[in-house]
């Protein structure tokens, strides 16, 4: 009977060819494996980005707001923007805000960033009402039901004192598996860094991270 002359394919998809030693089949099978195992790293790869500029994770419907907004100024999605406008986000009847962000999909978030270097001018009827940049902001993670009294009381998955005076904005490094497959997020103001203030602003605020990886099972 002829054989054939081309390579054999052995069951694991490695490739096996016709006549070749046994360590020349086992060469094959390592640098075959290693080839799956770059392709399969590469594909768990993500680039961080602007979430809300950069992608459609954000769901943009009512489920993402801002409670205890000033209305009349800035809105959560212009300071999420690029906020040309140099618009703010002010609270309303005492120095909290609760941001709450849902997602279309699992998102792994990395960092976020929030600016308040430009305190807001105020409109005549809301002047005797002094605002502040905040002293503490609080992080949760998939709570969607949070309101400010849990807020106040439940530990955060991470938070941010204002430590120097001067400073314009703030940045959380988002570590750990609490921040890593998230379908929510909520942002609590807590505190005005001037105990004067009756309200908080701030001008921006980014949310970096990623699509997390799908993993299928079967």
């Amino acid at each position: 009977a002829s054989s054939s002359a081309g390579a054999a394919k052995r069951s694991d998809g490695a490739p096996k060819t016709a006549g070749a030693s046994e360590s020349e089949n086992t060469d094959a099978m390592r640098k075959h494996n290693l080839m799956k195992n770059k392709t399969v790293q590469s594909s768990l790869k993500h680039e961080d980005v602007d979430i809300f500029n950069c992608s459609d994770l954000i769901d943009k419907s009512s489920r993402t707001s801002g409670l205890n907004v000033l209305d009349g100024y800035g809105t959560l999605f212009e300071i999420m923007g690029p906020n040309s406008d140099g618009k703010a986000l002010i609270s309303d009847v005492d120095p909290q805000l609760l941001i709450k962000i849902n997602f279309k999909e699992k998102v792994n978030v990395t960092s976020m960033l929030f600016k308040f270097g430009s305190p807001p001018t105020l409109k005549d009827e809301d002047a005797d009402q002094p605002v502040a940049k905040p002293r503490l902001i609080k992080c949760f993670t998939n709570m969607d039901e949070l309101d400010f009294g849990d807020a106040e009381e439940m530990t955060a998955s991470a938070q941010w004192t204002l430590s120097d005076s001067a400073a314009t904005e703030a940045k959380i490094v988002c570590v750990g598996h609490k921040f890593q497959r998230l379908q929510s997020l909520q942002i609590f103001i807590d505190e005005a860094n001037d105990e004067d203030a009756l309200r908080t602003f701030i001008n921006q605020f980014t949310l970096t991270g990623h699509q997390a990886a799908t993993f299928h099972t079967g």
